[in-house]
């Protein structure tokens, strides 16, 4: 796995955030719920924008470190425990009531805060570094969000 395609990873896992939340957001069953799921996803696209930028700079600089153990992580995380092959996220969103919809996503968050983490250990530069410190602490403040209102539910 080399630099590009641990950031393309990273926006699939984003990618899948925007669908499951958009989906989310049209069957929840409250306005509460569907406002904060709408929010969710657009926080989402700007990681995504993020993860964008960040594959920009690797072309022109040498920002990955591809012998480290994180990579190595990054490879693992990929093949078992990020994609599955009957990923069908807007089934998957219609199917849940509010309170599964909100534990599902904060189990997709807690996946991504552990996927950024391989991907900022493998990252040389300090603004790399910063860029992807940033976004999980977004994706921190998220799980937070999301288990506060699981906690109303």
């Amino acid at each position: 796995m080399n630099a590009l395609e641990v950031l393309e990873v990273a926006k699939t896992m984003e990618t899948d955030g925007i669908e499951f939340y958009s989906r989310a957001a049209e069957s929840a069953d409250s306005k509460t719920a569907a406002k904060l799921l709408e929010e969710l996803a657009g926080w989402e696209k700007n990681h995504f924008e993020h993860f964008e930028k960040l594959q920009e700079a690797v072309k022109q600089a040498d920002t990955f470190n591809p012998d480290n153990e994180a990579m190595k992580y990054l490879d693992y995380f990929v093949k078992y425990a990020v994609f599955s092959p009957d990923k069908d996220l807007a089934r998957k969103a219609r199917s849940l009531d509010t309170s599964g919809v909100l534990s599902y996503a904060i189990g997709m968050e807690k996946d991504s805060v552990c996927y950024y983490l391989g991907v900022k250990a493998s990252l040389k530069t300090e603004q790399a570094k910063e860029t992807v410190e940033e976004i999980i602490n977004e994706e921190m403040s998220h799980i937070t969000i999301l288990s506060e209102e699981l906690s109303k539910v």
